[in-house]
């Protein structure tokens, strides 16, 4: 179209002008995007530090039931914290199992090692690194709709599959249905608790 191919040598005509402009904003998406990452970062490893409640025994024991039966080799420390409201895998080389409270004390036994088998899919599987590195990608390429649709469809794959290796390790598939079924009740809970109390304020 004659609209298009003015529009096109427009810009080419323009080129030495806007290069000084689209490299600006490209570099500001990319700190932006870099700031928002470190700081997630920086608090996913000061829930981490924070989580210093006692973990019974018994719970440890399911812990270290699962992590034998996924055959493990790195060590892995479970925490309890009253902070998190689902529980989450992290670390490369010094990984945790961060629990919520609410799952440690409420959830049964076999529900529990469902669990456990779900956040130490993650760890077998490196999902930690390989997040990293997809967050890497969509700050240098934010511009590029194509990447977040591709990262946003890794993420679902991944827990896809540790919810499958996670219902494997089950005597049956329902008991880890209704432990995500009970913890997203309860992070429902939470947060309509959360925004009644900001409301509150």
């Amino acid at each position: 179209a004659p609209a298009m191919a003015a529009s096109e040598l427009w810009i080419a005509s323009h080129g030495d002008r806007l290069m000084p402009w689209i490299d600006g904003l490209w570099l500001a998406g990319v700190c932006l995007l870099g700031l928002r990452a470190a700081i997630g970062w920086w608090r996913l490893r000061s829930l981490s530090h924070n989580a210093r409640l006692t973990v019974p025994p018994a719970i440890q024991k399911s812990f270290a039931k699962v992590t034998a039966q996924l055959r493990l080799v790195q060590p892995v420390a479970l925490r309890v914290s009253a902070e998190v409201i689902s529980p989450l895998a992290m670390g490369i080389w010094r990984t945790s199992v961060i629990l919520p409270l609410s799952v440690a004390t409420s959830l049964p036994a076999e529900q529990l090692e469902a669990v456990f088998a779900h956040e130490l899919a993650h760890i077998r599987r490196w999902d930690y690194f390989c997040n990293l590195l997809q967050t890497a990608i969509e700050c240098l390429f934010f511009f590029h709709p194509a990447v977040w649709w591709m990262s946003r469809r890794t993420r679902e794959l991944r827990e896809v599959c540790c919810d499958e290796i996670a219902a494997r390790t089950c005597a049956e598939p329902g008991i880890y249905a209704e432990a995500l079924l009970q913890m997203e009740e309860w992070r429902a809970e939470h947060l309509q608790l959360a925004v009644a109390l900001h409301g509150r304020g």
